[in-house]
């Protein structure tokens, strides 16, 4: 018997040596099929990499030390970490940090890291401009024996990994949701799919009510936003008996005033 497409996602995303990819691309036609074009969206920009820095979720930001290659009279330096501060003054502005967001494909940054991790090296990223920072750093210099070849973020594969590997737990918790919310393991309706991507990709709370019809075994997935709490009684009491000290304070002070004033 075939498999859902949500099994497949599921069994992709469960199995470490399957490619993240694989399971994205699946959720892509999932998205389809249910109708939810945030969960479309979402898997095509892990898939195809993010446009804009500000657009990067929180999961794929790690930390990479600033490092540079270079040479000083006969010998070669390679991977010497630099503080931001060594960068040339026209960098100092251009929001360049040791915090990398990391924008490219999923498939990407696994290729990346694999192959870093075989060579026994960090991922290596180039900086914005970064032949131009390393030729006015050569000239800053003014050492004609000293120059600067190269200035690039060096990541550490596992963290690059670890963006991966959170990526995969997305799908799995993706999975979960669903399941959940339906508790079948057929290919869900659209709502259930798109309060799982509310849940677990934009991390908002909403809640899923599945009503199964007993003769058809079809179900429908509505989903409704949390009940408004009301805050309990002794907050709302004491906020009122705040108020009412804080009045008879103010009419004392107003009281002991007109006392002074005659």
């Amino acid at each position: 018997m075939a498999k859902t497409l949500i099994e497949q996602v599921e069994e992709d995303a469960l199995d470490s040596k399957r490619s993240v990819a694989d399971a994205l691309r699946k959720c892509i036609a999932l998205g389809g099929r249910a109708g939810s074009e945030e969960l479309r969206a979402w898997a095509s920009r892990e898939l195809q990499g993010y446009d804009k820095q500000e657009d990067v979720p929180e999961y794929r930001i790690i930390a990479a030390p600033i490092v540079i290659d270079g040479m000083t009279g006969n010998a070669l330096v390679e991977r010497q970490q630099i503080s931001t501060h060594d960068l040339p003054d026209v960098a100092q502005n251009a929001d360049i940090s040791e915090t990398l967001p990391l924008m490219s494909g999923i498939g990407e940054l696994e290729e990346l890291a694999r192959r870093a991790r075989e060579k026994d090296e960090g991922v290596m990223l180039g900086l914005p401009g970064g032949a131009t920072l390393a030729k006015l750093m050569t000239h800053e210099m003014g050492d004609p024996y000293r120059a600067v070849q190269r200035v690039y973020w060096n990541a550490s594969p596992t963290a690059v990994f670890g963006v991966v590997d959170r990526v995969r737990t997305k799908l799995v918790e993706l999975v979960a949701q669903i399941r959940s919310d339906t508790g079948s393991a057929a290919d869900p309706p659209g709502d259930a799919v798109q309060n799982a991507v509310n849940v677990v990709i934009h991390e908002k709370k909403s809640r899923v009510t599945v009503n199964t019809a007993q003769s058809s075994g079809s179900g429908q997935a509505t989903v409704s936003p949390p009940p408004e709490i009301s805050p309990p009684w002794w907050r709302t009491t004491k906020a009122i008996w705040a108020f009412v000290v804080g009045a008879a304070g103010i009419a004392a002070a107003v009281f002991a005033y007109l006392q002074l004033t005659g």
